[in-house]
């Protein structure tokens, strides 16, 4: 998850963005959720709700992550559900520099969630708008620096294998600059496997049915 940019480039950010989110206008108080202290809201998007939190340990134990949580009036979505387990499943396997790291899967207050590590900094749509805004756009160099640290990440996820050594076959089918997260020590990370395509998924798309979209 992201620090202290988001996609629309102000404010907190999260690695873990999806189309649609937008801010939340009102004030949070920050408050338990199981072992985790809720921080902040980062965002709210059309499945779930990103949250800045943090880790609650024994002897001053702290440290900082974040919660995606499915909205409550779809907790009970059965197809939305399963898709979300999918993604939570899928994205637990992926271990990679180039990937966003995710730590746990559970379910409170009636409602499934994932937490995340979080990140500092921003993602692509929103370093490309204010390059361009400043009059210095991406260069050349930078740009394929970041195409080969995506890539880096892809080509990871495309060739897992699962524990009894069977290709997953993953395939995000999201990448676009809102889903590149770029942290303020230089890391790339892709940060958003919510409609990644595996061999093993619950949920299997229709016939006909376009899932993800052209960056």
């Amino acid at each position: 998850m992201g620090g202290s940019g988001d996609a629309s480039g102000g404010g907190k950010g999260s690695a873990c963005d999806y189309q649609g989110v937008h801010k939340a206008m009102t004030e949070f108080q920050s408050r338990r959720f199981g072992k985790y202290l809720l921080l902040e809201k980062l965002a709210t998007g059309g499945m779930a709700q990103l949250y800045r939190a943090k880790i609650i340990g024994v002897e001053g134990f702290e440290k900082f992550i974040a919660i995606k949580q499915i909205l409550p009036h779809l907790a009970h979505e059965e197809e939305l559900i399963t898709s979300f387990i999918d993604e939570a499943k899928l994205a637990a396997l992926l271990n990679h520099q180039n990937i966003v790291q995710i730590y746990d899967f559970g379910s409170m207050e009636n409602s499934y969630f994932i937490t995340m590590e979080f990140l500092f900094g921003k993602d692509l749509r929103a370093v490309n708008a204010k390059a361009r805004e400043m009059g210095n756009p991406v260069t050349l160099e930078n740009a394929l620096y970041l195409i080969a640290k995506v890539c880096a990440g892809l080509d990871y996820a495309h060739k897992l294998k699962d524990f009894q050594g069977k290709s997953l076959n993953i395939i995000q089918r999201d990448i676009s600059p809102q889903n590149v997260f770029l942290t303020y020590e230089g890391d790339v990370k892709i940060v958003d496997f919510g409609i990644a395509k595996a061999a093993s998924q619950s949920t299997i798309t229709q016939v006909g049915m376009i899932k993800g979209k052209v960056a």
